[in-house]
């Protein structure tokens, strides 16, 4: 069954919320997702999360927003 465009943007702002709302699971998140997984502004806050990671600071919302600008 193939995933509708509102389901498909869903799942992008759940990977994304899990990642703010649990850090924990950044590094396993970061395994099994890619650039290619995201669309529009979502990619973006993938990006700066894992940029943020990358980088050895705590990634949350506060980090990501000053990522993003």
């Amino acid at each position: 069954m193939a995933l509708s465009y509102q389901d498909w943007l869903e799942a992008q702002y759940g990977v994304l919320g899990s990642m703010l709302i649990s850090p924990e699971i950044v590094p396993k998140a970061l395994s099994q997702v890619s650039d290619s997984d995201f669309s529009g502004k979502c990619v973006a806050v993938y990006q700066a999360i894992r940029a943020i990671f990358s980088s050895g600071v705590p990634v949350d919302v506060v980090t990501v927003r000053d990522k993003l600008g």
